[in-house]
């Protein structure tokens, strides 16, 4: 490869990698929720998502995870942290899929916008994949 086509891709994964931490740096962590009135609400469904964005490795994929995601009170979305034994796919791939997210409905809380950190349980047992938005309910309390 010449010189000239190495600098163009280095340039762009730069760009890339420059545009992804800009976004991470708008997470406001210390102002956001985990539960709410109204969650967040991903237009479509987040399993459909995942699937599109990882379709050449699912094959491949086995095991747990559970993801951490910002979404701000503009519906924006911001990786926090992932966590588990999710073979098949890295931590670039989850954070890239959650950073080219389509904008979610923002979550409420006493009528106003909020920061709400979402929390999603990924599973993928011989080629099929499961996911739960598991703070989308808040608990009853009783």
């Amino acid at each position: 490869m010449n010189t000239f086509v190495m600098k163009q891709i280095l340039l762009a994964i730069f760009l890339f990698l420059m545009l992804t931490h800009a976004r991470a740096q708008d997470c406001q962590l210390d102002k956001a929720f985990y539960y709410a009135e109204q969650a967040p609400q991903f237009n479509g469904s987040l399993k459909k998502y995942f699937v599109r964005q990882w379709k050449e490795k699912l094959s491949s994929m086995e095991g747990n995870d559970t993801v951490d995601i910002l979404i701000d009170a503009h519906g924006k979305t911001c990786f926090i942290s992932t966590k588990g034994n999710l073979t098949g796919i890295t931590p670039y791939d989850i954070r890239y899929a959650v950073a080219n997210m389509p904008d979610w409905t923002p979550g409420l809380q006493n009528h106003f916008a909020i920061n709400f950190r979402a929390r999603l349980a990924m599973s993928c047992i011989n080629g099929k994949f499961e996911l739960q938005y598991l703070n989308e309910k808040a608990p009853k309390i009783k």
